[in-house]
């Protein structure tokens, strides 16, 4: 949980922060999206090597050096000169958090097991007070002349704080043997993760599109003050951590497809509302309800994962994770150059569509799920009257 504290802090940093960074730098809007999701290409690579190989050495050397790259590297950030060095430093985190990601999410599923989708949405709780919390001190270090740079310095300080947590921990036993290497790539390859792992890279570019344009379609369109749209970024936030709240209580209740579809349709139909909104209270209030509807997604659509195939868990979810992280690399620019083109409130328009995709992807995936299910079934059934036959 303090691992998902100091992840919050992070990924809520930079939208608050999009305008100072790009005064800073000297940047367009494309360019400043490409800067901000650098990080996103050391992302892919972290999770392709991270996932897999937690299963084969253990989450508790991978977690150790993993979270100590992230401190560096956010840290590096908020210390970077000129635009080059936030990039790199931005690369560094992102190998390291790619690591770190699917690692921790196949570790709480060991420990839940049936429950996974109940623990991940309680474990991301603290997720949402670090998403919630980082809008505030952006906007008050930005509207005390400050700059940016803090909220990077204080992100990366909590994830050190990471390091000997992660190394101390004591950990649970796998439930099943890790499978071998062309086993692992079969796995990761197979369309049910490679689905899913759609679903996040569209919820990705969701979550993004809303969090680093909201604070600009405010202040653009309805003309508030900058450090006070900065601030008000932490409604979607805070909207959110009750949505992992609401998740945690539902897991107990419904089916995690279900959960996913619901969060899906009604987070759409809410950021629509709140961009086009006549008034800036209204667009407050949309932003909160999207922050709730889509708060039980992610977790969801983990637990999908985590199930998918025992023994291989950090495999699937780094494969899952990877395709989130490959999709915010196409995503980010692309409202970058809608948002330059046509305005800022035509990129969160784009929202919407991605998630009308993310609904289509899911429902795919779970269809072949359940075709998978009934073919074991019928398989083992059959398998069983050959027995009884033989026997006779």
């Amino acid at each position: 949980m303090w691992f998902y504290l100091g992840f919050g802090l992070l990924l809520a940093v930079p939208g608050p922060a999009l305008e100072a960074i790009r005064d800073d730098f000297g940047l367009g809007y494309t360019g400043v999206a490409l800067a901000i999701s650098t990080s996103a290409y050391g992302y892919v690579a972290g999770t392709l090597i991270g996932g897999p190989l937690s299963d084969r050495v253990g989450r508790r050397l991978t977690l150790t050096l993993a979270s100590a790259g992230m401190a560096l590297g956010v840290i590096l950030v908020g210390l970077s000169p000129n635009v080059g060095v936030f990039v790199v430093a931005s690369v560094v985190h992102g190998i390291s958090f790619g690591a770190a990601d699917p690692t921790v999410t196949a570790l709480v599923g060991e420990a839940a097991g049936a429950r996974a989708g109940r623990a991940l949405n309680i474990s991301q709780i603290t997720f949402g007070l670090g998403s919630l919390a980082a809008p505030l001190i952006v906007g008050a270090f930005v509207g005390a002349g400050i700059g940016w740079r803090p909220g990077y310095l204080i992100a990366g300080a909590v994830l050190a704080i990471s390091v000997p947590i992660f190394a101390r921990l004591r950990y649970p036993r796998p439930r099943a043997p890790a499978l071998p290497v062309r086993q692992v790539v079969a796995v990761m390859s197979a369309p049910v993760p490679a689905l899913l792992g759609l679903v996040i890279a569209l919820y990705f570019g969701s979550q993004l599109g809303v969090s680093a344009f909201w604070a600009v379609h405010l202040e653009q369109t309805h003309a508030l003050e900058r450090s006070l749209a900065a601030s008000s970024v932490g409604v979607f936030w805070a909207g959110l951590l009750v949505g992992r709240l609401l998740g945690a209580w539902l897991s107990d209740r419904l089916e995690l497809v279900r959960i996913a579809t619901g969060s899906i349709s009604a987070a759409a139909a809410l950021v629509l509302l709140g961009a086009l909104a006549p008034t800036v209270w209204l667009a407050l209030a949309a932003a909160a309800l999207a922050g709730l509807a889509i708060g039980p997604l992610f977790p969801a659509v983990l637990a999908m994962g985590v199930r998918h195939r025992r023994g291989a868990g950090g495999a699937v979810v780094g494969a899952m994770l990877a395709i989130g992280g490959v999709g915010v690399l196409a995503i980010s620019p692309l409202i970058g150059f809608v948002v330059d083109a046509f305005g800022v409130r035509s990129g969160l328009l784009v929202v919407p569509g991605l998630l009308a995709l993310a609904l289509v992807a899911l429902l795919v995936a779970r269809r072949l799920q359940i075709s998978a299910a009934v073919g074991v079934r019928v398989s083992t059934a059959e398998r069983s009257r050959t027995l009884r036959r033989s026997r006779r």
